[in-house]
């Protein structure tokens, strides 16, 4: 099959990274301090790349292959998109909730020959826990993790001629995220970047609130 090179959307990156310049740029104007002390809250929004089901999907590729004879070709991973929300049960301990999707597409060969393209749509639902190491008004340093169930939804849809079939299917396993080192910047509305890895990536960047 020979190595197969991650290839993320550019557009769709640069959309991301030119809204979250522009809320970071209104971040900086943000005035309240707010320190994660206690029975506070926040939501956040984010983006992640290069992550736990990609590198998954690109091994199961692999060992695909060897036993059927296909091939994937054209890979495109579009990033992981997430959402959570947190809750102080302690000064700079939260837990919370969060939901991930991914979009992963190839084309797929038999004979050297394009048969199809499959179409797989991940989502992650977990449960999380984060610690300050460093809690100031405008910055935090924090490690956190996040487990729970990823189900995905697979789908091929073979090209005109083809002999195979179109076909549809679920799969489950654990969902998991290590968040080795996050950095927050800001007050009440703040940008975080989070190194780590899992279901939002070995890199990871994204917005917060705080309520």
């Amino acid at each position: 099959m020979g190595w197969t090179i991650l290839i993320y959307k550019s557009k769709f990156m640069k959309n991301q990274i030119g809204i979250f310049s522009i809320i970071a740029l209104l971040t900086l104007s943000s005035y309240g301090v707010q320190a994660q002390t206690e029975k506070t809250s926040e939501l956040g929004i984010g983006y992640g790349i290069i992550t736990s089901n990609a590198i998954g999907n690109l091994l199961g590729d692999f060992v695909v292959g060897a036993t059927t004879g296909a091939k994937s070709e054209n890979h495109q991973y579009a990033g992981a998109s997430f959402i959570n929300y947190n809750y102080a049960i302690k000064d700079n301990f939260t837990v919370g909730g969060e939901l991930a999707y991914e979009r992963i597409t190839k084309d797929i060969k038999r004979g050297g020959v394009k048969d199809g393209k499959q179409t797989d749509n991940a989502f992650t639902i977990a449960a999380t826990s984060k610690y300050s190491y460093i809690a100031k008004p405008k910055f935090r340093m924090y490690s956190g993790i996040g487990l729970g169930y990823t189900t995905i939804q697979g789908k091929f849809e073979p090209v005109k001629g083809s002999s195979s079939k179109a076909t549809k299917g679920n799969d489950g396993q654990f969902g998991y995220h290590v968040t080795g080192l996050g950095f927050r910047f800001g007050n009440k509305v703040a940008f975080n970047a989070e190194l780590g890895f899992g279901y939002k990536g070995i890199f990871n960047f994204g917005l917060n609130y705080q309520l």
